[in-house]
């Protein structure tokens, strides 16, 4: 299969270039851009792990081009899993993903509560409204090395810090 990776930060894209040949891996498609819920530009710190200068805006920051995900996906193909690792920006990309939710695909999403969602807009309740039980079952985790859970088995106090949710579809009929 192939694996798309949306790199924003111009050192991390190079790198994912190179550690790919390096690795004799030929199935990396690698776009160099943040994802967010319109095309367009976005301010972006350029620190190695960076964000959104609107979540954190200390140091240089660069103009890095934006897409949506129904974008990569009009021009990619629908995928089977998506993972989102992209420090605050989860509410965003996940509403530019409409196209997503029509067929079967699993998810593994970071939830960065208390680091960078409430910034832009977003909230752990609104990440996980769209994946509905009935559609998805639904397992997260911490940094702790416990196992994932369900989600309707994780405490209230849970959802308070940054977290990990595995969302695998459900067969539909």
């Amino acid at each position: 299969g192939k694996v798309i990776c949306a790199e924003p930060s111009p050192h991390n894209y190079r790198c994912l270039i190179a550690n790919a040949k390096l690795n004799g891996i030929g199935n990396i498609v690698a776009v160099q851009a943040a994802i967010s819920d319109s095309p367009g530009t976005l301010k972006f710190n350029s620190s190695l792990n960076g964000k959104a200068s609107t979540i954190l805006n200390y140091g240089m920051s660069i103009d890095v081009e934006q897409t949506t995900v129904n974008h990569l996906v009009e021009t990619y193909g629908n995928p089977d899993v998506v993972i989102l690792d992209i420090e605050g920006f989860e509410l965003k990309a996940l509403s530019s993903a409409s196209s997503l939710f029509t067929k079967p695909c699993d998810f593994m999403v970071e939830v960065h509560i208390g680091a960078g969602l409430e910034a832009v807009g977003g909230s752990a309740t609104a990440v996980l409204e769209y994946f509905p039980a009935e559609k998805f079952e639904r397992f997260v985790h911490h940094d702790d090395g416990k196992k994932p859970i369900r989600i309707e088995d994780a405490p209230s106090d849970f959802f308070e810090k940054r977290f990990f949710l595995t969302a695998l579809a459900r067969a539909t009929a």
